[in-house]
């Protein structure tokens, strides 16, 4: 056999064989797929609330943006608007004698009252509600003062001494202002119902007993002398009950509420006063 015809043989053999040991080449790497859009990867936020307003803070094409919204989507989750209790209200005084009657009885002329100057005043200033059925039905309770005024329609000098309160017809001046004072604490428990989830346009009436304790009583009068204007103001017990209870009724639409108190406890001490018991009707305005 010819010599170089076997060596050119062995060489392209080898060479077929390299070729064949060779690993083909990999396949293109495919393009990543786009991100759907509103799936972009959200970035760190830092948010709180500032009086009515909410702040974000939130880090966007490598700068920090800020963005301030109103809170009127919290509202719905808030009791603050709701309420039946808190807010400012005015409303007349008068006494109901044992037997239901407006006015005192026959031994009490000295406490006959001016209706144009008897008034209560109410601060309401704390609420708290605890929901029963959403915003429909719950339980309120909360605190408030209440400043209670009772102007004497007879001139009469309102005094009391160790056993009870009195009055003694004075015929010397003649009173241009003579009114008995008393400030009490409050504490309510009502039952709500409002027809709305929207506290601006529902209305809701309100149920309950309101329970107080004395702060304070006296009498302011005040008198004219030959030209001359003269005041006293006298701080006392004057008998009034140092602690009182009343039925509570209201229905308002909004934030407008008219009330009417009956009371269960008398206004003056047992034995130490005529058995009278409190009655108001007013209007309240909450907040």
């Amino acid at each position: 056999m010819n010599t170089r015809l076997i060596i050119t043989g062995l060489f392209a053999l080898s060479a077929f064989t390299s070729i064949l040991a060779q690993e083909p080449p990999a396949p293109p790497t495919p393009p990543a797929p786009p991100v759907p859009a509103g799936n972009e990867e959200k970035p760190d936020t830092t948010q709180f609330d500032l009086g009515n307003m909410r702040v974000i803070m939130y880090e966007k094409s490598k700068s920090e943006k800020v963005e301030i919204s109103d809170k009127k989507e919290d509202k719905e989750d808030s009791d603050h608007d709701f309420g039946v209790w808190s807010g400012f209200g005015l409303g007349v005084n008068a006494f109901m004698t044992y037997d239901n009657k407006i006015g005192v009885p026959e031994n009490a002329n000295f406490l006959e009252l001016d209706y144009a100057r008897s008034m209560t005043v109410n601060f309401n200033f704390a609420e708290k509600r605890m929901r029963i059925i959403k915003d429909y039905l719950s339980i309120n309770t909360g605190m408030g003062i209440q400043w209670n005024r009772y102007g004497i329609k007879n001139n009469y000098e309102i005094r009391y001494n160790s056993d009870s309160i009195y009055g003694v017809q004075n015929s010397q001046i003649n009173y241009t202002k003579n009114v008995l004072k008393a400030t009490y604490i409050q504490i309510p428990l009502l039952l709500e119902i409002n027809t709305s989830k929207n506290a601006d346009k529902s209305f809701h009436i309100a149920a309950g007993v309101v329970g107080g304790y004395k702060l304070g009583s006296r009498l302011k009068t005040r008198w004219e002398d030959e030209g001359r204007d003269f005041k006293s103001k006298s701080k006392g017990h004057y008998f009034f009950n140092p602690f009182q209870a009343y039925l509570h009724g209201s229905i308002g639409y909004g934030d407008v509420s008219l009330f009417v108190n009956y009371g269960l406890t008398r206004v003056f001490e047992k034995n130490k006063g005529p058995q009278v018991y409190p009655v108001t009707g007013g209007i309240l305005f909450h907040f």
